[in-house]
């Protein structure tokens, strides 16, 4: 019950409390503190640890950090995004 009024009234501190249940050796525990957890964080727009690291690398440090450029643009390809190395001199 108490972990229902976390995900209702609870802020971000709330989510380590969380992830430290999700290893409490009571199955109905742990797996209940995992879905408040998940609720939560979608809730309040907080990306998980595994989230996190899908993330891509932004292709403008990797640019800037190894000094390179792209060799040549395709004008045809379409990205759907804009990218900003093209525009960078």
């Amino acid at each position: 019950m108490l972990l229902d009024e976390m995900l209702k009234v609870g802020d971000r501190k709330e989510i380590p409390f969380l992830s430290e249940l999700e290893s409490h050796h009571n199955p109905k525990i742990s797996n209940k503190a995992f879905a408040v957890k998940n609720e939560l964080q979608s809730k309040l727009g907080v990306l998980s640890d595994a989230e996190r690291r899908r993330l891509p690398m932004n292709l403008c440090f990797i640019y800037d950090e190894f000094n390179i450029r792209p060799s040549k643009i395709d004008n045809e390809l379409d990205f759907e995004v804009e990218l900003d190395i093209l525009n960078m001199k």
